[in-house]
């Protein structure tokens, strides 16, 4: 579902022209109040604004007969725009998509943030570091996350108590991070009693040594089941130590990642159960894989493919690497060869 005009009625004059009409909830049928509605000339400029009143409805007169753009918008809702011609009479019936919520209750913790994280799909996960779509303060106990666009997300509780050197650790999934539970939004979903059991999970810490490394370097955990979705990340010390602490149990995959500006970037992983502490982890480091492309002028007669110029060649990592294993090589032609990318699955 998307937000639409459902209706247009009109009767054409030459002068006088007016706007009016009612707004209404897609999902719930219900008229929206303290909706705006803006009028635009078609050269851009703002000729009108309005509010929605308690029947969700809005009205604007004397404007010249010609066709307007306009954009109707409300907090946590889809806004919708259009083009509409004034004319005396003329009513409209809009219909607005409103964004999800997830609510529910925290038990066990007495203060803390729940936050919904939109799952990214393998091929444009980027940095490990995710950001909230929505956040919400746990509140006598309870919370809602409230402005969801479309999408796919997963929450969980991060207690602001549970950071360690500047690092984002501690962040435990719903309803546990083995196995999250993916939450799907079109538009007007509503999730309630989505609620924290008491929290006494077992947190967990692994520590260890990167070999390999030429320069910084940035490890992370992800969680097997959600392989687009780092749920801590961390700097490696600069004797090749690191450690990362209250990690919730589960299968995860440990990703390092070094290099910078003065080095090409080398990778390492491992795949850990942990359901107890992990020390002396050692994670190997290794360059980057060099892929050798060839684009051909004349593909299958089925699917012809012809190139007269330079094309842009693109190589995206499928995993969930602690930086942007992206590559975009330009003014590609015949051939070209691609090198420190990220190992395991790629998409050109």
């Amino acid at each position: 579902m998307v937000g639409f005009i459902l209706a247009t009625l009109s009767c054409a004059i030459a002068f006088g022209g007016s706007l009016t009409g009612t707004v209404k909830d897609d999902v719930s049928g219900q008229p929206l109040v303290n909706a705006k509605v803006a009028i635009f000339a078609a050269t851009g400029s703002a000729i009108a604004e309005s509010l929605t009143d308690g029947n969700g409805r809005f009205s604007t007169s004397d404007l010249p007969n010609r066709e307007y753009r306009f954009v109707v918008s409300k907090t946590y809702y889809r806004s919708v725009e259009g083009h509409i011609s004034a004319d005396e009479g003329t009513a409209v019936l809009i219909r607005m998509l409103p964004y999800g919520t997830i609510s529910g209750a925290v038990s066990g913790v007495s203060a803390g943030v729940v936050v919904a994280v939109p799952i990214s799909a393998p091929l444009t996960a980027r940095p490990a570091s995710a950001s909230w779509s929505a956040s919400s303060t746990i509140n006598e106990g309870h919370y809602k996350l409230v402005g969801l666009p479309p999408g796919r997300y997963v929450i969980g509780l991060w207690n602001p108590q549970l950071e360690e050197g500047g690092r984002l650790q501690g962040l435990f999934l719903y309803p546990d991070s083995a196995q999250p539970r993916e939450f799907a939004v079109d538009g007007g979903e509503e999730y309630e009693n989505i609620n924290f059991l008491p929290i006494a999970p077992e947190a967990y810490a692994i520590s260890g040594s990167v070999e390999g490394s030429d320069d910084y370097a940035t490890i992370s955990a992800v969680p097997v089941a959600l392989p687009s979705f780092a749920v801590g990340a961390v700097m490696v010390q600069r004797d090749g130590s690191f450690r990362m602490a209250r990690l919730a149990a589960g299968a995860y995959d440990i990703l390092a990642i070094s290099g910078g500006r003065a080095s090409a970037p080398k990778y390492g992983k491992s795949r850990v159960l942990l359901d107890h502490n992990i020390d002396n982890l050692d994670i190997h480091l290794a360059p980057g894989r060099v892929v050798k492309v060839t684009l051909n002028r004349n593909g299958p007669l089925t699917h012809p493919w012809k190139c007269d110029g330079p094309v842009e060649l693109a190589m995206v990592s499928s995993e969930r690497w602690p930086t942007s294993s992206d590559r975009v090589i330009g003014g590609v032609n015949i051939a070209a060869t691609v090198d420190h990318l990220a190992p395991r699955s790629l998409t050109a």
